[in-house]
């Protein structure tokens, strides 16, 4: 294979899991594997054809129009953000946190939906996870309802958990155990340092039609958690996942039947 092909690949795969964020050329650079001349070369390269684009120098990158015009036509989830943001702004909102939804194909996360509750609060949730995908809520739903061969893949480019992450998954097969446990649960309740007071994130399915399409995230500051009424935080968030999952249920079927269905 020729790698400077591979290479595009990955960096469009890199700025498709946040299609609506910039992209700096140093953390390109970082997570494909290439030194920034040769970033640079490849993005300048992608700029000229359209598939990625860039407001001005030095202000990043995200994918461009020219992946939109191949993609025309094509099956997406672009459907689950148009249905799902309207319930996420209004959990965000009651539990002034940060809301996202998130999917999972070939072993990468993909940020479908990401707000903020109000007076600008916003709580690392799947952002930390840059770092490390283990500390992402929704991630640990999503990879328990991966097949063997997806989670394979995702260990191959993420690693195994660290002791200080999820010690109960630092081998292949406590990471094999947790994911069963994760799966049997369907839900997470994942507790981190990040930040001054640590982050509370929950991650529950999205189901459309029976099948688990997405994962919805909350995540909250521990210290408003744990001062406020848990059961109705938790409450919220599954209750938003029940009327996302009904409406793209209600979509799917309107499709199937040829009707255009109401977002």
């Amino acid at each position: 294979m020729i790698k400077s092909v591979l290479k595009i690949f990955d960096i469009l795969e890199l700025l498709a899991e946040e299609p609506e964020r910039r992209h700096m050329l140093a953390e390109i650079s970082a997570r494909s594997g290439l030194n920034p001349g040769t970033a640079a070369g490849l993005l300048k390269t992608m700029l000229a054809r359209g598939y990625v684009e860039q407001e001005a120098k030095k202000k990043g990158y995200r994918l461009g129009s020219m992946v939109s015009f191949l993609g025309r036509g094509l099956p997406h989830r672009g459907d689950v953000a148009a249905v799902a943001e309207p319930a996420a702004r209004t959990l965000a909102e009651k539990v002034c946190g940060t809301v996202t939804v998130v999917t999972m194909q070939q072993g990468r996360r993909f940020v479908l939906v990401e707000v903020d509750g109000g007076e600008g609060m916003h709580v690392k949730g799947e952002t930390a996870a840059r770092g490390d995908a283990y500390l992402s809520a929704t991630v640990r739903l999503l990879l328990a309802a991966q097949p063997a061969e997806e989670v394979r893949r995702f260990v191959k480019k993420h690693g195994l958990p660290r002791k200080d992450v999820w010690a109960e998954a630092t081998t292949e097969a406590g990471l094999r155990a947790a994911l069963a446990v994760t799966k049997k649960t369907g839900a997470v309740l994942l507790q981190t340092n990040e930040g001054v007071s640590g982050v509370t994130g929950f991650g529950v399915p999205l189901m459309e039609k029976g099948k688990m399409v997405a994962a919805l995230g909350a995540y909250i500051p521990t210290i408003m958690f744990n001062c406020g009424n848990r059961a109705k935080t938790a409450l919220a968030i599954k209750e938003a996942a029940r009327e996302i999952g009904k409406k793209l249920t209600e979509r799917a079927s309107g499709e199937a039947k040829g009707l255009r269905p109401k977002v």
